[in-house]
């Protein structure tokens, strides 16, 4: 009955495993910030008891020294009245180690729920990185392996990620100036082809297409995509399909408003 019973419990456990792997870092770091904790509390208490300690330990002396003073077992206002006025320095002590006692374990629990709070708002931003990161590479997975005009063993998509999104690890997804830039940068050699192309006119030959080539492989190459020279027909085919690849995920981040295919290609 016993193995029957493990064996219904055993799948739970199996799924419950990984989540717990996933979490393992946080749970050692909640840890350690406990045990930080501990410490200055321990420390300071234990000072604090021996402080008081000391100081009853005399006024007790005192009590019995004294031959002006009674000691014994008292609970009663005069009992308290006479330690009150022959112990005054002594009891304003405890009171004021008391009261700073209270302020430090106050300011220290202040700190540490600050502590806390920074990292649980760390964890969180690694959590939303992580969840943002595995989103973006998957669907430039399902991409890739669809579109065969782009080798997807030539396309770095971690290079990409973090150019488009380079404040992924702080929990920032809204600052994609880099990718912007480099975006930009496309645009405008594709314009600057389309002029040296319509320059030379009907002289074809005055149209130079390797430089055009080299200008774009460069600039990709800083998105992490890895292109090589080719036949004219054959670039030009991989380059449209790359502008897509990129106006593709630029519609699903909204991290610019630059779009390069809908650029006109002249020199196509």
């Amino acid at each position: 009955m016993i193995k029957s019973s493990i064996k219904k419990i055993e799948p739970f456990f199996k799924k419950l495993n990984p989540l717990i792997k996933k979490f393992e870092p946080l749970i050692k770091k909640t840890s350690a910030l406990i045990n930080k904790i501990k410490k200055p509390f321990i420390i300071i208490t234990s000072i604090y008891i021996t402080l008081v300690l000391t100081i009853s330990i005399g006024i007790i002396y005192e009590l019995i020294e004294r031959p002006n003073l009674s000691f014994g077992l008292c609970f009663t206002n005069s009992c308290f009245e006479v330690v009150r006025k022959n112990f005054s320095s002594s009891l304003l002590l405890i009171k004021e180690l008391t009261v700073l006692l209270g302020v430090i374990f106050a300011s220290i629990g202040v700190i540490n729920s600050w502590k806390a709070y920074n990292l649980s708002l760390k964890n969180s931003h690694l959590t939303n990185h992580f969840n943002n990161l595995n989103n973006f590479i998957e669907m430039g997975n399902i991409y890739l392996e669809k579109e065969k005009l782009i080798n997807n063993e030539r396309v770095d998509l971690y290079k990409l990620y973090y150019i488009i999104f380079p404040n992924s690890r702080s929990g920032r997804f809204d600052e994609h100036e880099n990718y912007s830039l480099i975006l930009q940068s496309l645009s405008n050699l594709i314009e600057q082809s389309n002029k040296l192309y319509n320059d030379a006119g009907k002289d074809a030959k005055r149209y130079k297409h390797k430089p055009h080539q080299a200008r774009i492989i460069k600039e990709l190459d800083k998105l992490g995509i890895t292109v090589e020279l080719r036949n004219r027909s054959d670039f030009d085919d991989q380059e449209k399909a790359i502008y897509q690849f990129l106006d593709c995920i630029t519609k699903q981040y909204q991290c610019t408003r630059i779009m390069l295919g809908p650029i006109n290609k002249d020199y196509m």
